[in-house]
């Protein structure tokens, strides 16, 4: 993915959040971008709360999703998935 890629995605992100970073960790590494301030809607808490976007093999396959580990409904359990990319720490 190209410089203008990555800032075109990182900017429709923060239009579309409020919030998007480029926090990719390395030049030759995927995008990753910090959603910083995602309002969910109620129970879960903290609300907002932040998620980590990594745009592995774009636009050929979906990007990679992680939401806070501090995420909880009101019974204080974490959102159910069944795929890894769910918690960032």
């Amino acid at each position: 993915m190209d410089t203008e890629d990555r800032k075109k995605i990182v900017s429709e992100l923060a239009e579309a959040f409020s919030d998007a970073k480029d926090v990719t960790p390395d030049v030759g590494q995927p995008l990753h971008v910090m959603l910083s301030s995602l309002k969910l809607p109620s129970p879960w808490q903290p609300n907002p709360t932040r998620g980590l976007v990594k745009f592995e093999n774009w636009p050929n396959q979906r990007p990679l999703f992680w939401i806070d580990m501090a995420l909880v409904n009101s019974d204080s359990q974490p959102p159910r998935s069944n795929s890894a990319q769910l918690v960032l720490g």
